[in-house]
């Protein structure tokens, strides 16, 4: 008799593919396919609407697998049933496959068999048919998961049916069948919801195929940002842009009948298969926007919260964990689904108590931006500004200026003029934006309106910072006191201490300080809490005041960034670039003052961004990059918050005539230094005033300008006051003036008393970029026997200046014998690569002038290049190669010594180490290879630019 082997009428439907036309896949989606599908078993577990049918089939006819489908559904918690109707599936591909097991299946109910023997039968057929990588796909299977005997038969399948069988099952819900032993021997892969979400490109390319229009690129980001990429929401967007003749993504997702769909399609698949116990859970917690067990348990049965979190984000009900731990969220149209079923279904007066009651407990978890939220859309202003307050300034520093925007937009005009604390609402933000003054205004009214003891501290702490930041010190020290007096507890105490000694500090008054910060000590706890890591903070900044670099990063690191309000935090870590400038640790500074730039632009802080762009500023001049670090100086000096601070001013217009100075244009340096000593006074900034003094006298005497004030004098005054970097600083330049003037013995005996106390304290780039400028006096002080530990420190200074290397070749030469050895021996190994350090280890000890000129040879290009990627000539320093750009233009010696205010004698000096570095002999290849070159921008021609582009700037700086 012969088998009756024809698939049945409801099995062949259950074995039909999914259309994949409109299925757009990505490289990603298919590497992971491709990683997962060679192991037993692949699971594709994703939320409803996801595609994971649509995009598992595109993918296996993508990659040309011998495949069957299969979908599973009630039937098939039959375990026979499901026997048999993976039989069928398997008998797509092998057209004869378990004939005889499908007629011992169809006489089952005559001759009763073990399931596990049935199991066993198909197991063992499979291996005798199944030579080759077959693929079995079962889908759907979310509908039979709670089936033991499905779970039970699946559990002998992955174990015992032969490799070559691999199965992938799709589904919304974790398998209740056993996969710990296939992930102990990694045969088991999963592809995730987040990874079936649509990207722009994708929507963009189902778009088009619908509609056969192009849709830009923010269309599709705003697209994929409303409805999370969720590919169903996508479809029904692109369905009614076609159907319904909408010309845009906003007016889709806007339109009634599109939200209908998707509404439609979520209480279908998702809502209305939940128990009324689930779906109670999800309408009492539809107002959070994130949720955690603790407000899960405040606003439900606190016996079950837990549960149903978990049933809700392992089966994947919409529910995702979010990024902190512990916490999750609703898919952004779940969500709004769910508050418009509250809505319908209790009314409008039941879900605004349960907005109030939300907010309440987002308020006692300690979620103040929420709350506020919550009850500004319950149209509940009064009670949202009370949440505000009970905050205090603390809770506002927590928050972007755009969301304080917000709230205070959404205010009723009364509210907004009137209220206490929306007037403090929008001082934070005045603050924030550098306008102080009506910041102030904005802070006296509120105060004006205040009886409560508590609000009179927060309005006061809020006009203490923001006289602080305006930069009159005074004012905001006065405004600490008064602030103290009212003070509820010990932990605004804390505060207002610490503010005090903050303001003592920009006086540079030591000691008022140190009393500040003693008396806030004593009254912090044993664990100190997060004010411990700001009174850390500015002892950290006391020492960098006192110019002990080195001290205050090994202070920094106590200081916990994450714990401090986020404008604190910004300028620490600006801090944080400023010590690593100093330190000579370029790249750090640089990645820091980038952190600090987006903290300024993420919450608005524009009354700190300019001390950041100053850091950026300097960290690139530190490069080699002039004329981006003078337009960033420049920008700044145009910030309100600069021009209202003088210290911040002076130290800005001082940072650009040291930049120009650096570039080596001195006499366009000159008047922005006289500006900056004639904006600040001592009595307001002792550091800024010195400092600033310090480089206008320089600058005079190296114009020939020598009287008034001495550095030796201003150096003492700086020790005097504690400035220990000032100090240094005069005394460095007193040194450079003397040699300058032929007394090299005067000039030693200084550089021998300030140099090892500048390597203690760690003026480590001043000393690079200050010797890497003057170098015939870092010859003179290399020179000199014997060789010790700060003539090999300062070398090494040297080195990491972004011209070290060219720097390095010319000490070779210019140095002694003796010195030039040290250098050399130095600089191969530190620069050289192995091929060549054994040659110039032999060049490091001869005498021989012939390879010592080879060794220069090969350290003026070695690492230039890196260092100065956008010049042409980069082994040419950016003096010699304005030398060698006005030899182009047709200047002699003469000339160009006049142009460049230097004697013909060092032109001639330049020109010959221009022949040599390009291995030319004569002008005419000099030029040549200049030509040849084409120059756009090198270091040089960079801050050209820059002051060309600010003529007026440049020569006459800004007016205070």
């Amino acid at each position: 008799m012969t088998a009756n082997t024809e698939t049945p009428g409801p099995v062949a439907a259950k074995l039909a593919w999914p259309c994949t036309e409109d299925v757009v896949l990505r490289d990603a989606i298919i590497e992971a396919y491709e990683a997962s599908l060679p192991r037993r078993l692949t699971l594709v577990l994703a939320p409803a609407g996801y595609g994971k049918s649509c995009v598992t089939a595109k993918t296996l006819q993508r990659m040309s697998q011998a495949a069957a489908w299969y979908n599973l559904d009630l039937l098939d918690r039959d375990p026979v049933m499901l026997l048999m109707g993976i039989t069928h599936a398997l008998r797509t591909l092998l057209p004869d496959f378990g004939g005889a097991f499908l007629e011992r299946l169809r006489t089952a109910a005559q001759m009763p068999m073990p399931i596990a023997e049935m199991a066993a039968a198909f197991t063992h057929e499979c291996a005798a048919r199944c030579t080759t990588d077959t693929y079995l796909v079962l889908d759907d299977y979310h509908k039979t998961a709670d089936a033991s005997g499905l779970n039970n038969t699946l559990d002998h399948l992955l174990a015992y049916a032969p490799p070559t069988l691999h199965f992938v099952v799709l589904s919304r819900y974790e398998p209740e069948f056993s996969t710990a032993k296939l992930k102990l021997d990694d045969q088991t892969g999963t592809i995730g919801g987040d990874l079936l979400r649509l990207e722009p490109s994708q929507a963009g390319v189902m778009l088009e195929r619908r509609t056969g229009r192009i849709w830009s690129a923010r269309d599709l980001e705003r697209l994929i940002d409303l409805t999370e990429g969720w590919p169903a929401s996508v479809v029904l967007a692109a369905m009614a842009l076609d159907w319904l003749d909408l010309d845009s993504i906003e007016s889709a997702l806007a339109d009634p009948r599109l939200k209908g769909d998707m509404y439609s399609y979520l209480a279908e698949q998702v809502y209305e298969r939940e128990n009324e116990s689930t779906r109670s859970f999800l309408k009492r917690t539809c107002c959070l926007e994130t949720i955690t067990a603790g407000l899960a348990r405040r606003l439900t049965d606190p016996k079950h919260a837990d549960r149903h979190l978990e049933h809700l984000s392992r089966n994947r009900v919409f529910t995702f964990s979010a990024e902190q731990e512990g916490t999750y969220r609703y898919h952004t149209l779940f969500r709004e689904f769910l508050r418009l079923k509250c809505l319908s279904e209790s009314g409008q007066l039941a879900f605004h108590a349960l907005q109030c009651e939300t907010a309440s407990a987002l308020e006692a978890a300690g979620d103040t931006e929420m709350a506020v939220e919550l009850l500004l859309s319950a149209n509940e202003p009064i009670r949202a500004l009370d949440v505000i307050a009970d905050a205090g300034e603390p809770g506002l520093e927590k928050s972007p200026s755009s969301r304080l925007e917000d709230w205070l937009d959404r205010l009723p005009p009364d509210s907004r003029a009137n209220e206490a604390w929306a007037n403090l609402l929008a001082a934070q933000l005045h603050m924030r934006s550098g306008h102080f003054d009506s910041a102030l205004a904005r802070i006296e009214k509120a105060i004006s309106r205040m009886d409560d003891e508590l609000d009179l501290y927060h309005a006061l702490s809020m006009k203490e910072c923001t006289y602080f930041w305006k930069g009159d010190i005074e004012k905001a020290a006065i405004t600490c006191r008064d602030a103290l007096l009212h003070a509820q507890n010990d932990e605004q105490r804390i505060h207002s201490l610490i503010s005090l000694g903050a303001a003592a500090l920009e006086m540079r008054d030591w000691e008022r300080a140190d009393e500040a910060f003693a008396q806030a000590d004593s009254l912090l706890g044993p664990t100190g809490g997060n004010e411990s890591h700001r009174i850390q903070a500015h002892r950290a900044y006391a020492s960098y005041s006192r110019g002990d670099f080195r001290l205050t990063q090994q202070q920094l690191q106590l200081v916990e960034d994450s714990s401090l309000a986020k404008p604190i935090q910004a300028a620490v870590m600006n801090f944080r670039s400023m010590v690593e400038l100093h330190l000579g640790n370029i790249e750090a500074a640089t990645t820091h003052s980038a952190e600090a730039l987006s903290l300024t632009e993420t919450f608005g802080l524009a009354n700190i961004r300019a001390s950041v762009l100053d850091t950026c500023a300097l960290a690139h001049a530190s490069k080699g990059g002039y004329g981006r670090a003078i337009e960033l100086l420049l920008k700044v000096t145009s910030a309100t918050s600069a021009r209202t601070d003088p210290s911040v001013y002076a130290m800005t217009l001082s940072n650009i005539g040291t930049t120009l100075r650096r570039q080596g244009d001195m006499a366009a340096a000159l008047p922005y230094y006289r500006l900056a000593s004639e904006t600040v006074t001592r009595q307001r900034d002792p550091y800024a005033f010195l400092n600033c003094l310090v480089n206008l006298t320089f600058a005079e005497a190296s114009l020939g300008k020598r009287e008034g004030l001495s550095l030796l004098s201003l150096a003492s005054q700086a020790a005097e006051a504690g400035l220990q970097f000032v100090e240094l600083k005069a005394t460095f330049f007193d040194a450079a003036l003397a040699h300058r003037d032929g007394k090299a013995d005067e000039a030693l005996l200084t550089l021998s008393t300030c140099i090892p106390r500048q390597l203690q304290l760690g003026h480590l780039n001043f000393l690079a970029q200050e010797f890497a400028l003057d170098q015939e006096l870092l010859v003179t002080y290399l020179s000199q026997a014997p060789w010790d530990t700060p003539r090999e420190a300062v070398l090494r200074c040297v080195a990491g200046h972004w011209r070290g290397p060219s720097v390095l070749a010319s000490l070779v030469t210019d140095c002694p014998p003796e010195a030039a050895q040290h250098i050399l021996a130095f600089a191969v190994e530190e620069l050289a690569g192995d091929a060549q350090r054994e040659t110039l280890r032999s060049a490091r000890a001869s005498k021989d002038k012939t390879l010592r000129r080879r060794a220069r040879i090969f350290l003026t290009g070695v690492k230039s290049r890196a260092a100065n990627p956008a010049s042409p000539l980069p082994q040419l320093t950016p003096r010699e190669l304005h030398v060698l750009s006005l030899m182009a233009a047709g200047l002699d010696n003469r000339a160009i010594a006049t142009d460049l205010v230097i004697s013909t004698t060092t032109v001639k000096t330049h020109i010959n180490r221009i022949f040599m570095k390009l291995g030319v002999t004569s002008r005419v290849q000099a030029i040549l290879a200049y030509q040849t070159a084409k120059p756009e921008r090198s270091a040089h021609d960079d801050g050209a630019q820059a002051r060309t582009a600010h003529p007026n700037q440049a020569h006459d700086p800004p007016e205070v």
